[in-house]
């Protein structure tokens, strides 16, 4: 450029040639050191490293996720971090938008990747699907579980104990109602209730709300 300088790319194609000569090009123009062919101008490293290394990152932070996103509710400091970290992957995402569609198909795909676990996440944060899902999976444990405990019985806070994919620390029989606590935001305490076929749910419970899932299975809340 300008008889000083010498660009020199290779990509994969025409479209990632041009965009590595227009991120060298940038950095010359700006007074900055040649970065390597597909440097992303605010990550210095490759473009479609970048792109794959924040969809797996992506994939990762959703898998740490699942067992605090599939349970009545999760601990607050929890879902500061996890909110924090996908805000995080979610700025990176938005940053290599343009970067990967210039790169070609595959660093596409990557990038689209990475925004389906962001958004999977968003899905069982904000609604009852995780939840659902874990307790059809074991549901034969967990109904096991609860028919065990008499009326009027139950401890309601003890060691964690396993049923399927849960971790109970406590169960209650209210009036035929089985309370299972899984969870905890704070000081209220969450989980899911078990009510047995032909089993009438009052229309309110001392200290507990319900929300109904599916079939005999309800979440529940117990406030402290």
């Amino acid at each position: 450029m300008n008889g000083e300088h010498q660009i020199r790319t290779e990509g994969r194609t025409r479209a990632e040639a041009w965009h590595q000569t227009a991120l060298q090009a940038e950095c010359v123009l700006g007074g900055h050191s040649l970065i390597r062919a597909g440097a992303h101008p605010f990550l210095r490293v490759p473009g479609w490293l970048a792109v794959r290394a924040l969809a797996c990152l992506s994939w990762l932070w959703l898998g740490a996720s699942l067992p605090f996103l599939t349970d009545a509710s999760c601990f607050i400091f929890v879902e500061f971090v996890l909110a924090g970290t996908w805000l995080l992957l979610a700025v990176a995402w938005l940053a290599l938008c343009v970067p990967s569609f210039l790169l070609g198909r595959t660093e596409r795909l990557w990038w689209l990747a990475a925004g389906a676990a962001g958004c999977l996440g968003l899905v069982l944060a904000f609604s009852d699907v995780g939840l659902m899902a874990r307790i059809a999976l074991c549901e034969p444990s967990l109904s096991s579980y609860a028919v065990q405990v008499p009326p009027g019985g139950g401890n309601p806070m003890h060691a964690a104990q396993p049923a399927g994919l849960f971790l109970i620390d406590g169960e209650e029989n209210y009036q035929g109602i089985v309370f299972l606590y899984t969870s905890s935001a704070f000081i209220n305490r969450e989980g899911v209730a078990y009510v047995p076929p032909g089993t009438v749910v009052p229309p309110t419970i001392p200290r507990r709300r319900l929300r109904h899932l599916y079939g005999p299975w309800y979440w529940f809340s117990w406030k402290f």
